[in-house]
């Protein structure tokens, strides 16, 4: 055994046999847990201009923020999130990300979108 571990206290060899220990319970653990995660594959966006919905499909390609508009061909659609009282509000670093010159006339002091009507299926290219 002295030649296996060479130089090795013996306070080394307890630090090997836990890691081995403690990787081999985390990988029990995640075989044995049912709990299995699910990634959504689609992004709601709003046109910050019109206050028009989109969701996107992002199993075949990324979202770009900001996104191009099928309705004007301008980069003004940012990703939203509802809120627990059901109101989309937009990503603040996606507004951020928007030109300065870009008119966000449906979106509001608090971030929230002035919404028309419920998001449109959109492919993007």
């Amino acid at each position: 055994m002295a030649k296996i571990f060479g130089d090795a206290k013996p306070w080394q060899l307890v630090v090997i046999a836990l890691g081995v220990l403690g990787g081999i319970g985390g990988v029990t653990w995640m075989i044995m847990n049912d709990e299995a995660v699910e990634l959504t594959h689609e992004v709601t966006l709003a046109d910050v201009t019109t206050g028009e919905l989109f969701t996107v499909s992002t199993k075949k390609r990324s979202v770009i923020i900001p996104e191009v508009s099928p309705t004007s061909g301008k980069q003004t659609l940012v990703r939203v999130e509802k809120n627990a009282q059901g109101k989309w509000i937009a990503v603040p670093q996606d507004l951020d990300s928007l030109a300065e010159d870009t008119v966000r006339s449906a979106i509001q002091e608090n971030n929230e979108v002035i919404a028309k009507g419920e998001p449109k299926s959109l492919t993007i290219k």
